[in-house]
């Protein structure tokens, strides 16, 4: 049997975007969404990843930046040593002008 690690995130409560849920990719593909103010766990093998959070109102671009109505968090690599991790998901963004930026940081 495979060994799993656990992440968890946890998204900061903003009325910003409350009502819509951010997408969690881990090398790319979605395996989870984040609701405002909450926190979501999933497995994960042991191998190295990339993480990243986006909130995508058009064709997303994965990666470090804005595009096309994106906003795309910093990306994580987890590396194949590390145990289970907790980030958290600081929303920086101006509801008046609709920039600014996710930022995943480790708890």
């Amino acid at each position: 049997m495979e060994k799993q690690r656990q992440i968890s995130i946890t998204r900061e409560k903003k009325f910003w975007s409350a009502a819509r849920k951010f997408q969690c990719y881990v090398n790319g593909q979605v395996v989870a969404e984040i609701g405002n103010g909450k926190t979501i766990t999933f497995p994960i093998n042991t191998e190295e990843h990339e993480l990243t959070i986006a909130f995508i109102t058009g064709n997303p671009y994965i990666g470090n930046q804005q595009v096309q109505g994106c906003f795309i968090s910093n990306k994580v690599v987890i590396t194949a040593d590390d145990l289970d991790k907790h980030f958290d998901l600081k929303v920086n963004v101006s509801p008046w002008t609709g920039k600014g930026e996710f930022v995943l940081k480790e708890k």
